[in-house]
């Protein structure tokens, strides 16, 4: 936190509104090579009509959920499919991944779904489609993601699930 700013005012109906802004910067670390990745400042804004208190724990919280943003954007969190959960007119629906809450996986989260070829020496990805983690079968080692294809991706996650070889693998990449 670099610097914290409070005041007071009266609002329209006349009671004391309390404010609190807080700026901070946040910064991502190797601690690999002690390296800075990347470095950004931000704001919160808090108020409240109850105590300068509750618009301080407002600012707070908006920190909170910009320096969890962040941190998934700089380290997000690599996947692999363990097995189809859903499966409709040979398309899929939802997968079960190798990833859960010890990774910091929670519901709502979202990840793109590529398929990968090793091709001439290099990889190369392909936008399957992107997948949504449900509540339901959130573990501490797994999760369910509902699953939404792009350009019949769907239908093509459901043949490489079919008849993977060693040169294709389905890649999850978590995005913020």
């Amino acid at each position: 936190v670099d610097k914290v700013f409070n005041t007071t005012d009266k609002n329209a109906e006349g009671k004391t509104e309390y404010k609190s802004e807080v700026l901070y910067t946040i910064a991502g670390i190797d601690v690999a090579n002690n390296r800075w990745i990347d470095m950004k400042s931000h704001s919160g804004i808090g108020t409240s009509t109850a105590s300068a208190a509750k618009a301080g724990a407002d600012a707070l919280s908006l920190m909170d959920n910009t320096v969890q943003k962040f941190s998934e954007d700089l380290f997000p969190v690599a996947a692999s499919v363990v097995s189809a959960e859903e499966v409709k007119k040979n398309s899929v629906k939802k997968v079960r991944i190798d990833v859960g809450t010890d990774m910091g996986i929670k519901k709502g989260m979202n990840f793109d779904i590529f398929e990968q070829r090793a091709e001439g020496g290099a990889d190369s990805r392909f936008l399957l489609g992107e997948g949504k983690v449900e509540k339901e079968g959130l573990t501490a080692t797994e999760a369910i993601l509902k699953v939404k294809g792009k350009d019949n991706g769907d239908e093509k996650l459901f043949d490489l699930l079919q008849n993977a070889d060693e040169n294709t693998k389905i890649v999850l990449i978590s995005k913020a």
